[in-house]
């Protein structure tokens, strides 16, 4: 008989194991965050008022110091029958003068709000490093009001009604947190709940 010839082996392959992605390390990097508070009360607590007079300290609460000409602070309110309003800051615990504020008629109105008051700082008002306030003393009012002057007949009865302002804060006498008082910095709100 004739020998059936043995089948020669086909050689194995050994299969590659596929790669397997190497995780990417995430660098890792110190956050420096700019964080603020407001504090405020009214001085006039009557519903009823010549003037809204309210008063503000904020207060940097993070780990980088903040430009003040970047901060823009708004305070809203109804601006009922007063015309010819002027914003005054009568004291800080920086230079007053370094203060400005302007009265903005919004063109979206709020049931609680159709005005605000936009409290600035001057280019070289400085800086309010981690832990720092800024307090302002300030009052909202027409111009004759704010001078002690007597105003023209026509704008005798310049009164605020405060109960619907949506910044007033009815029940302080002294500085509590309050977020009816908005702060952007470089044109991005930081604080506060816009009405």
């Amino acid at each position: 008989s004739t020998p059936t010839p043995s089948s020669t082996p086909m050689p194995s392959t050994t299969p590659t194991p596929s790669p397997t992605p190497s995780s990417i390390p995430t660098p890792t990097e110190t956050v420096l965050l700019t964080r603020v508070e407001l504090q405020a009360y009214n001085h006039i607590l009557t519903a009823e008022t010549k003037e809204i007079q309210p008063r503000i300290k904020l207060i940097n609460t993070g780990d980088t110091p903040i430009t003040l000409s970047d901060v823009k602070i708004r305070y809203f309110y109804t601006k009922d029958s007063v015309i010819n309003e002027i914003y005054t800051c009568d004291w800080a615990n920086i230079t007053p003068s370094k203060i400005t504020g302007t009265i903005v008629e919004m063109s979206d109105t709020k049931p609680n709000a159709d005005s605000y008051v936009e409290i600035e700082f001057i280019d070289d008002a400085g800086i309010l490093n981690p832990g720092e306030n800024v307090e302002i003393v300030s009052r909202i009012g027409n111009s004759y009001a704010l001078s002690m002057a007597t105003p023209p007949y026509s704008e005798w009865n310049y009164m605020y009604d405060q109960d619907s302002d949506y910044s007033f804060n009815s029940s302080s006498s002294s500085f509590v947190v309050w977020n009816k008082i908005t702060v952007y910095i470089s044109g991005n709100l930081y604080w506060g709940i816009e009405p």
